[in-house]
């Protein structure tokens, strides 16, 4: 299948009504390896999209997560373009959060999926770049599960917890995240404000959130394009976990090709974080959190 076909495919799958034509992503994406050539691709082809039939059951199981890892990338100009925008705030190499993906009530275990909103959905943990472009995605927890504990459950969490964070992570370099995930030496978070912050506290949060902002982006843009993921009437975990993550490679794909357009952003309804109580003081953490609030302009 041609590149254009590929895209035309998927693009189709995932903003079509038709919970059948979502599942045609996964054929194609096995095959999106190869770079694009065409810089207004996507333009001219959301206006004849091909159609496949039939995937529903049969092309899911043999679907593999590893051919997936080739399409999240980190850049080596994150941190620099990060320092600027935040004016100031260095060593950032990724923006991390998650967000919740409404599904059907479970048959199994309905209870575990039903989230603080209110409703039934899995969990989305993202990292992104200063392009809004997912650099490392996780999903399919329950949505009840605390975002924390859905890092600490992940590759990415176990990964770093076992030290293999020196591998990436420099004493200089960290990822940022919102309250409700642990002050760690590789995740800078704000400064809980209990109305008892001072002026460099305040000016740290600041300029935190102001780059904090690009995961919001990111989220509001993959819901706006694909909006299926609005609500996925699928009931098998399985399908669930594979048609989100297909949605976020053409996430990522869509950006490349196209750029940036706030055109398809849509509000994350879960934008207020849910605050990680009972935090144990991390002392490496919280020295260089501290380092770096007194070190910002």
């Amino acid at each position: 299948m041609e590149n254009h076909q590929v895209i035309g495919v998927v693009l189709n799958a995932l903003e079509d009504n038709n919970v059948n034509n979502i599942l045609n992503v996964i054929p194609a994406v096995l095959d999106l390896a190869m770079p694009l050539q065409q810089p207004n691709l996507f333009h001219n082809i959301r206006r004849n999209r091909p159609r496949n039939d039939n995937y529903f059951e049969e092309t899911i199981p043999l679907y593999n997560f590893d051919n997936f890892k080739s399409h999240f990338r980190m850049s080596p100009q994150t941190m620099e373009v990060f320092q600027v925008r935040s004016h100031g705030f260095p060593g950032i190499i990724g923006v991390m959060d998650s967000t919740h993906i409404k599904i059907k009530q479970p048959v199994d275990n309905a209870h575990d999926y039903y989230n603080r909103n209110k409703y039934h959905s899995v969990n989305l943990l993202a990292v992104c770049d200063q392009n809004c472009k997912f650099i490392n995605v996780a999903t399919g927890f329950p949505g009840r599960l605390h975002d924390a504990r859905v890092f600490r459950v992940s590759d990415l969490g176990q990964a770093l917890a076992n030290d293999h964070h020196q591998l990436v992570f420099s004493d200089e370099r960290h990822l940022l995240a919102n309250c409700a995930y642990p002050l760690l030496p590789y995740i800078m978070t704000p400064f809980q404000d209990n109305g008892h912050l001072d002026d460099i506290q305040h000016n740290y949060n600041r300029k935190l959130s102001s780059v904090r902002s690009t995961i919001e982006r990111a989220f509001g843009r993959l819901k706006g394009k694909f909006r299926r993921l609005n609500l996925l009437e699928l009931t098998t975990p399985r399908l669930i976990t594979t048609t989100i993550i297909a949605a976020c490679i053409l996430h990522n794909i869509v950006i490349e090709n196209d750029g940036l357009s706030d055109d398809e952003y849509e509000n994350d309804e879960d934008e207020q974080p849910n605050v990680l109580e009972h935090q144990h003081d991390h002392i490496q953490a919280n020295l260089k959190r501290n380092a770096i609030a007194q070190a910002l302009p």
